[in-house]
């Protein structure tokens, strides 16, 4: 049985899609369902990456067992959390009786645009 106090947190999870546009294909994020979940950080990690080191925050995800167009929620679906967005590793539905998922995500640091300098008159 769940303790639905402890699902305090509002979540959304999505999926990616290809959108059409002028420019071509690109793949675009598209909410599929909006749910209460707990949400709390796993642990702190660095990765030596490109020659630098990267942070990465880990969580793990509680919430209720649900479908999406007849698919168990999976690593190819993304949460958006404080717009934030959560690479999902794995989704466990929990003792296999449609209750209840675990997920463990990922929150991967965003990329850096470069500053354009501004022009000089």
């Amino acid at each position: 049985m769940h303790n639905t106090g402890k699902f305090n947190k509002r979540i959304t999870f999505q999926k990616i899609v290809q959108q059409s546009d002028a420019l071509g294909d690109h793949p675009v994020p598209q909410d599929v369902k909006k749910i209460w979940a707990s949400v709390r950080a796993a642990r702190g990690g660095e990765y030596y990456e490109a020659q630098k080191l990267r942070p990465e925050k880990a969580f793990v995800i509680n919430c209720r067992y649900f479908l999406v167009d007849g698919e168990e929620v999976s690593p190819e679906m993304q949460i958006l959390y404080r717009g934030r967005i959560l690479e999902i590793e794995t989704a466990i539905n929990i003792d296999e009786d449609d209750q209840e998922y675990e997920i463990h995500a990922i929150e991967r640091p965003r990329k850096k645009v470069s500053d354009v300098p501004a022009e000089r008159s």
